[in-house]
């Protein structure tokens, strides 16, 4: 800290930082132990700044636009790795001119193409 405290008045030790000025300006003094809280030198608990006081930091609550986003990403993860292995094997069922594995392989991409878009519309209609 670059800074002392003498009778309630704070001597700049820092050329060109005045924290009296920032003090009067709504900044927020805290004390040692407060400010470890905030620096994370305390324990494994997270704190904040809040209505005057250091409290814990509240669980991360996701946004319903954020939910959606991740399942739509899920959605999707499972729909290229399905069609990736629809790919694969339909390469192999045109290098061996299989026509009927062709034939399943199509109608099997249909069906995942299909169920992925019922996924996508369902996650829009939660919304």
């Amino acid at each position: 800290m670059h800074y002392q405290v003498a009778d309630d008045e704070i001597t700049n030790l820092v050329d060109s930082f005045d924290y009296q000025t920032v003090l009067d300006n709504g900044g927020v003094w805290f004390g040692v132990d407060d400010y470890n809280k905030l620096i994370g030198n305390i324990d494994e608990k997270e704190y904040i700044y809040k209505d005057g006081q250091i409290v814990e930091k509240p669980a991360y609550v996701p946004t319903a636009e954020e939910k959606a986003l991740a399942k739509i990403n899920e959605i999707m993860a499972a729909n290229d790795e399905q069609i990736a292995d629809i790919k694969d094997a339909m390469l192999v069922a045109v290098l061996t001119n299989d026509t009927e594995l062709q034939s399943e392989l199509k109608q099997e991409y249909a069906s995942v193409i299909e169920d992925t878009n019922n996924k996508l519309q369902e996650v829009k209609a939660n919304d």
